[in-house]
């Protein structure tokens, strides 16, 4: 059976190609628009690009930390990890049972301190045993972070938008984690891995800390959790406001 050659694709007008450009444009607005109309969010992606800033140079630091530091072997290293996964299981679990008696809000910053306390002891941590136990502790404490701040964004995005927003996460955070990893192994060559971890880790508690004092007079905000009420032009999306 004979087949013909397969028809080249049609090209699109100028002026719908135009006009596809501007739908395009006008989405990724209508999805940060989104993200900026609400303070929950405003204070989580503000807080979580300074986190992620000072924390993504520790990933490659904490190999080095571990062959170079701690003596550790790969199988070492590769059980040290699997911790991390272990605690986030169980962090996972303890989400739900979390929005009881703490908001989304708050637990961002007090959940940081607590891991960068954590990030210090195991920076000056001696041992594998002490380390592989922290190393648990950071997967249980992002893990439990990681469910309730995903919970938030889900519950105050619209349905509409929520694709949209979540888009501009990556675009955000990208960059910062990327010039991270650069300072963080530049900074680590010249002063040792050590110094950077644990300056990290006060960096962290620092950054919480302080957001903790500002959430202090804007109670309402700091209340705010999953499954919360939203405004109703917040409720609709961006074009609730125009016209």
């Amino acid at each position: 059976i004979g087949l013909g050659a397969c028809p080249p694709p049609a090209r699109p007008t100028a002026e719908g190609g135009v006009g596809a450009v501007r739908a395009f444009v006008g989405e990724i607005r209508q999805g940060l628009q989104v993200l900026l109309s609400d303070a929950a969010l405003r204070f989580t992606i503000v807080f979580f690009a300074l986190g992620t800033f000072i924390a993504s140079m520790q990933q490659p630091l904490v190999v080095v930390f571990v062959k170079d530091v701690l003596q550790g072997s790969d199988a070492q290293l590769g059980a040290l990890i699997s911790m991390m996964g272990l605690g986030g299981i169980v962090g996972s679990l303890l989400a739900s049972p979390s929005r009881r008696w703490i908001s989304a809000v708050r637990i961002i910053p007090v959940a940081t301190v607590v891991d960068g306390a954590a990030l210090v002891a195991f920076g000056l941590s001696t041992a594998l045993g002490p380390a592989m136990a922290l190393f648990g502790f950071f997967g249980l404490v992002a893990g439990l972070m990681q469910v309730r701040v995903t919970s938030l964004f889900q519950t105050r995005v619209p349905e509409a938008y929520r694709g949209r927003a979540f888009a501009w996460l990556g675009p955000l955070f990208g960059p910062l984690s990327v010039l991270s990893l650069a300072l963080g192994t530049w900074i680590a060559d010249r002063i040792g891995v050590v110094k950077v971890i644990v300056a990290s880790g006060g960096l962290e508690i620092v950054a919480a800390v302080l957001a903790l004092l500002w959430l202090l007079p804007r109670r309402a905000l700091a209340r705010v959790s999953e499954g919360d009420e939203v405004e109703d032009q917040e409720r609709r999306g961006p074009e609730a406001g125009s016209g």
